[in-house]
């Protein structure tokens, strides 16, 4: 009632672009909010990154209620396909949001220094769609 995640929130298909018409949503057998989507309704963020079931390239962005402006009533999913030629680092980092904040303090806790520069080693279907946590193993792995 006041639009809140609980247990038994659900979510459903309301619409399928005949491109992946043929795909099996895990929602159309489990229609309970879990998992990412469950993240993205309770922070109200943006997600870029990879499907965990089908690894595929995703962007899910919250759709806010007409009638609530607080209240996240749809979510648009896409699949997408990144960019494979050079993105500039600055848009990068603004695209990463707080995962770019994550990143760097998995980095910094252990090594002293940070630079922005440090995500250019990351392959961009990599540097969204792994986790924070994950990219920074990454990073630290090739430093």
């Amino acid at each position: 009632m006041l639009g809140e995640v609980t247990d038994q929130t659900t979510i459903s298909v309301q619409h399928k672009s005949e491109a992946i018409s043929g795909m099996i949503s895990r929602v159309e057998s489990d229609m309970h909010l879990k998992g990412t989507k469950r993240i993205i309704v309770r922070e109200g963020n943006v997600f870029i990154g990879k499907g965990r079931k089908d690894n595929r390239n995703i962007l899910i962005i919250p759709v806010l209620s007409a009638e609530s402006p607080n209240r996240i009533s749809n979510l648009l999913l896409l699949h997408i396909a990144f960019r494979q030629d050079q993105i500039p680092l600055q848009v990068k980092v603004k695209a990463l949001g707080g995962k770019h904040e994550r990143i760097k303090n998995i980095v910094q806790e252990v090594r002293a220094s940070w630079n922005d520069a440090c995500l250019e080693m990351v392959p961009i279907e990599d540097l969204f769609g792994l986790s924070a946590e994950k990219t920074a193993e990454y990073i630290l792995s090739r430093m």
